[in-house]
């Protein structure tokens, strides 16, 4: 209890821990603590502020949870001292949450952790594209493994309209697509969201994200954090979530550095643990590159054209927009005294 209960600076604790009404008297005080929900040094939720009206300040307060010694709920420093009869029972029923799961070590650890915080978990996945087969199993199988329910939604049409399109449409354009923060806003947390939240009648979602929810009891309002291993850190994909979603998402992996989880879902008998990183572009099936996928699904894209300077002298001739980027110096097939970049793209 010890070691989990310092791992939040006491200044922390200080700003949180505040009396409603500084003018009150202290018997009329209304206390508002924050709760985390901790182990192993990562904090899987910050649960709603409670109020609390005490007595006497000062006195410390630790609830255990389940039978896991190392499961703990801690509180601010001071905490008002309360009858053994008016201290609260914390998490006397469980709350169901459906974690996203792909199969992959980070998903797998997710509900693993949720399991043992004693949260309800179901499983669920998304059928995005044809060609899935493989990673749709692989999710079923773990959620068979850790022996929670599990659901496949198909959004093979969502996914079309508002993640491939996007993608293709953004390459002729000669922009630089981001097809994963695309499924996320629309798709994962928009229509998958909504879907299996509403199946297993749940009100808490999980994923793997390498992001973390704060509430911020000046402003009250969630706020998104980057993820403590800035390597991995997917903070930049949530931008789009609404306060009702910050409120109902929870992300265990937040405060978890890459190598950690491996580690910990090592210890926790996961065979996940030693499973290869999933590819960027997930949907890349059966095509070997982005360029190939592309060729087959907008093969109009790849006209040639001239590559000019910035004062616009004909340098050489080009293979097709969807081959370069902002920034690329190598591959431009044009021989040069000093290295010359890609500033612009203009189909």
């Amino acid at each position: 209890c010890g070691e989990a209960a310092t791992f939040i600076p006491n200044s922390l604790f200080k700003r949180v821990f505040q009396p409603e009404s500084k003018d009150a008297p202290p018997q009329e005080q209304t206390l508002i603590f924050f709760f985390h929900f901790c182990y192993n040094k990562t904090i899987l939720r910050t649960f709603t502020p409670m109020r609390f009206s005490g007595d006497t300040p000062g006195m410390m307060v630790l609830g255990m949870v389940g039978t896991r010694k190392e499961w703990i709920f801690f509180p601010s420093l001071a905490v008002a001292a309360l009858p053994a009869e008016r201290i609260p029972i914390f998490m006397t029923e469980k709350k169901k949450v459906v974690v996203a799961m792909s199969g992959g070590v980070d998903s797998t650890l997710t509900a693993k952790l949720l399991l043992e915080a004693g949260y309800e978990v179901c499983g669920a996945t998304m059928h995005q594209f044809d060609g899935q087969e493989k990673e749709i199993e692989g999710a079923r199988a773990m959620a068979d493994f850790l022996g929670i329910p599990f659901q496949v939604v198909d959004v093979r049409e969502a996914y079309q309209k508002f993640v491939l399109r996007y993608f293709i449409d953004a390459y002729a354009k000669g922009m630089t697509p981001n097809p994963c923060m695309m499924c996320d806003f629309k798709v994962k947390f928009g229509l998958f969201y909504d879907e299996v939240r509403k199946h297993f009648d749940a009100p808490y979602f999980a994923t793997g994200h390498y992001a973390r929810i704060l509430f911020n009891p000046e402003r009250q309002k969630y706020e998104v954090h980057k993820g403590i291993d800035m390597g991995k850190d997917q903070s930049y994909m949530m931008y789009h979530l609404t306060q009702d979603q910050l409120a109902h998402i929870i992300f265990p992996l937040g405060r978890t550095f890459k190598k950690d989880t491996r580690r910990i879902s090592k210890e926790k008998g996961l065979p996940t643990y030693n499973k290869a990183e999933s590819q960027d572009i997930c949907f890349l099936t059966s095509e070997t590159s982005y360029v190939e996928f592309l060729k087959n699904h907008a093969p109009e894209a790849f006209s040639e054209g001239d590559i000019v300077d910035t004062k616009g002298r004909v340098l050489g001739r080009h293979r097709g927009i969807p081959y370069y980027t902002i920034g690329q110096r190598k591959g431009l097939g044009i021989a040069a005294r000093t290295p010359l970049y890609v500033v612009a793209l203009k189909p």
